[in-house]
């Protein structure tokens, strides 16, 4: 059988599939399985054993190209169906939540067309299930519903990225470079969180204030070393953050790929960090967390499967999670995280830290 899985999303949203992609594998061990993913995140899937492709559609290329040149757009599209055609696929699992993808895949020939009846968007895909969105569980739990299309009952749900040795060992060898031993309690902090929201994200921050106090505690009281990471877009956020804490952090970086990232969390003792990509692939790499979710459900979008190691944060007022049927809210403050006192935050991360 040969399958393909389709999510144009973030980061946290394809690791989110990851355990779908096990419970095939675990199912139909002798499968095919293909991905289709952005550019962006297309790196943390191209080691991972149980894929032999990873497919790139970027939407915004697309856009471009087709300002520049509608001809061109069009050839560029042609040519992935054409590659999704000429590998015959039995069946693909459509997590776009977008009519032109079902429209994509039927064009393909694919005949099992799997997915989200969204918006009623999905009159391509002959195996839907109803949805508004994502509440009431996990959005794994969601996924996983999707696979009673194919006759497999879900046992495998942890998300996974696959890193080599020699990722990992470039990954010590970088911090060794900035003087920082494996022995050493190495804290990843993430005032950002991902490109998920675009700019709106910044809705999804924990303020650089309540983000420095902790990270002195953090310093002082526990020896912890204290690494601020970032992407390129982030970095004035990094340097505010910098400039905000009494102590000096032992290593300031927006400047690695996805993929050096990912092997530098998996160094860490833990991660602090908000809502967003970054938390889902520290959960991934088993790494110990304490994230920040303000307009955010973490019943829906946290760390998973819960964990003792995983702490996520958020305060109980009325308003909350007010993020729903992906709708980014508008609030005129952030009650639900300038609220969220760093004092608390600190002893869960002291916690996390001394378990």
């Amino acid at each position: 059988m040969k399958i393909l899985i389709a999510n144009p999303f973030g980061i946290g949203d394809v690791l989110f599939t990851t355990p779908v992609i096990a419970n095939i594998r675990r199912q139909f061990p002798k499968s095919k399985i293909a991905y289709i993913a952005n550019k962006r995140v297309a790196p943390l899937l191209n080691k991972d054993p149980r894929l032999y492709k990873v497919f790139i559609y970027e939407k915004d290329e697309l856009k471009g190209l087709w300002q520049q040149s509608k001809c061109l757009c069009v050839k560029e599209i042609r040519q992935l169906l054409a590659d999704i055609k000429s590998e015959e696929f039995d069946c693909v699992l459509d997590f776009s939540l977008a009519g032109e993808f079902a429209f994509l895949f039927w064009l393909a020939g694919i005949k099992k067309r799997i997915g989200y009846d969204y918006k009623k968007r999905a009159k391509f895909l002959n195996k839907k299930i109803p949805l508004k969105g994502f509440v009431g569980k996990h959005v794994i739990e969601h996924h996983l519903r999707l696979l009673k299309f194919l006759n497999i009952t879900p046992k495998e749900k942890n998300m996974e990225i696959f890193l080599s040795e020699q990722e990992k060992k470039k990954a010590i060898d970088y911090l060794k470079s900035r003087d920082i031993s494996m022995q050493d309690k190495i804290v990843a902090v993430i005032p950002g969180g991902g490109a998920s929201w675009g700019g709106e994200s910044h809705r999804k921050h924990y303020s650089i204030k309540q983000f420095a106090a902790v990270c002195d505690r953090l310093i002082e009281e526990t020896n912890a070393r204290i690494i601020i990471l970032g992407d390129s877009k982030e970095k004035p956020l990094l340097g505010e953050l910098t400039k905000g804490m009494k102590q000096k952090p032992s290593l300031i970086t927006s400047s690695l790929s996805l993929r050096e990232f990912a092997a530098v969390l998996s160094c860490c003792k833990l991660i602090l960090c908000n809502d967003g990509g970054p938390l889902h692939i520290g959960v991934a790499l088993g790494i110990s967390t304490v994230s920040i979710f303000g307009p955010v459900d973490s019943k829906v979008y946290g760390p998973y499967p819960p964990m003792k190691k995983h702490t996520a944060m958020s305060i109980d007022i009325e308003c909350r999670p007010c993020y729903k049927n992906f709708k980014v809210p508008q609030c005129k403050n952030k009650r639900c995280l300038e609220e969220l006192n760093p004092n608390e935050v600190f002893n869960i991360c002291k916690k996390q830290l001394n378990s």
